[in-house]
């Protein structure tokens, strides 16, 4: 069992360049106030990640940010003791016993304080003890059970001479909450042109984690998604092709992204994890498939090479990771077989604990992959 500490950080982006305010507007404070006694506030199943607009319920932000934490709704009593705002961040504490903090029944996870349980190098052998169906949000109609999917196994084999990963970004210019030292002049309303503020930022840190951890791993730090964020993807659909064909020994293939979730008067939303002592913010993958007819045969590789980083998140960084999402869409993954999205923080986010995130994931990442270097690893 573990103590999960998040903070819902509520900050007040500009719609204009050049400036930003924090604070929370009447609305928000009454839908914070009233969250422990909402039951619609605390309904939080089968919770929509990243969606913008055309909810199906008429979910706050603040709904949303509780569902992106993986809460469900038998969770409510155990915050409503705990719930209290700060000017304007708003903090939640789940006890050891609670149903959010219960669902690594297997996992036997101590925790010290408001900090991380770690238990040390992941073993892909062990991933049945870190996730289970509560870790995949299906916006599929596919039946998804992780111990059918992982029961034959990864097929995923990394070379041991040549780059094995390909760090890329379609949305490169997605940025964070400008905070301290991190002022950007934006581009776009929490985007920018500038790399050392937005997820290429980001990309650097992985890359050189994952360096760190025997990986060897390139980074593409084009902005594709400029000077038009129509067409991205095909744009970065180009650029993938072109590293594959010149570099044959790459299997994995991550697309840094920053998720969002904000009102339309500009109000930004973002979530943290006290981990080894310092704010982080989490982590979410995404999985595509072929469920909008799109042809991509075999999605199934990429969502059992996500459960493996789950599962790695999970056992040394409890309370990092989010919920992945199966979703339609293919996302450029029928590149390869072990092609995913990894969104990194929101746009309320600061970029220092988006920063925290990417180097946690790096070494969880990294943990997994060092299994499947000519290893002939099986995780059934």
């Amino acid at each position: 069992m573990f103590f999960k500490k998040l903070l819902l950080i509520i900050a007040m982006c500009a719609a204009v360049r050049g400036s930003s305010a924090l604070g929370l507007d009447d609305s928000l404070k009454s839908a914070m106030t009233g969250l422990a006694d909402s039951a619609r506030a605390m309904s939080i199943v089968n919770m929509e990640l990243g969606i913008k607009s055309g909810d199906k319920q008429a979910d706050s932000p603040v709904e949303k940010l509780l569902k992106s934490a993986g809460l469900n709704a038998d969770d409510q009593e155990d915050i409503s003791d705990s719930l209290s705002q700060s000017g304007d961040t708003m903090t939640f504490t789940l006890p050891a016993d609670s149903a959010a903090a219960a669902s690594y029944s297997g996992s036997d996870l101590e925790q010290a304080g408001s900090d991380r349980a770690s238990t040390g190098a992941f073993n892909i052998e062990s991933w049945r003890e870190y996730v289970g169906e509560e870790d995949i949000n299906n916006k599929t109609g596919y039946a998804i059970s992780p111990d059918e999917l992982m029961g034959s196994g990864i097929d995923i084999r990394l070379d041991s001479d040549g780059p094995q990963v390909l760090i890329i970004h379609t949305h490169g210019s997605e940025a964070f909450r400008p905070e301290g030292d991190d002022i950007y002049v934006p581009s776009d309303p929490s985007r920018t042109e500038d790399r050392r503020y937005n997820v290429v930022r980001l990309g650097d840190v992985l890359c050189k984690k994952l360096t760190a951890g025997g990986i060897q791993a390139v980074h593409d730090t084009v902005l594709y998604d400029y000077p038009s964020y129509t067409g991205s993807y095909s744009r970065a659909y180009s650029a993938i092709q072109s590293w594959l064909s010149s570099c044959p020994s790459i299997k994995i293939i991550i697309d840094i992204h920053r998720d969002a979730i904000d009102n339309p008067d500009g109000t930004c939303y973002g979530s943290t994890v006290t981990v080894d002592g310092k704010p982080s913010a989490q982590v979410m993958l995404v999985v595509g498939t072929d469920y909008s007819g799109l042809d991509h045969p075999q999605w199934r590789e990429n969502l059992k090479l996500a459960t493996l980083f789950q599962a790695s998140m999970n056992c040394s960084c409890p309370g990092l990771s989010r919920p992945m999402t199966l979703t339609q869409y293919r996302y450029n993954q029928h590149s390869t077989t072990g092609s995913l999205i990894v969104e990194i923080g929101y746009s309320g986010n600061s970029l220092q604990e988006a920063l925290q995130a990417a180097e946690h994931f790096g070494d969880t990442m990294a943990d997994v992959l060092v299994q499947l270097v000519d290893a002939g690893a099986s995780a059934d």
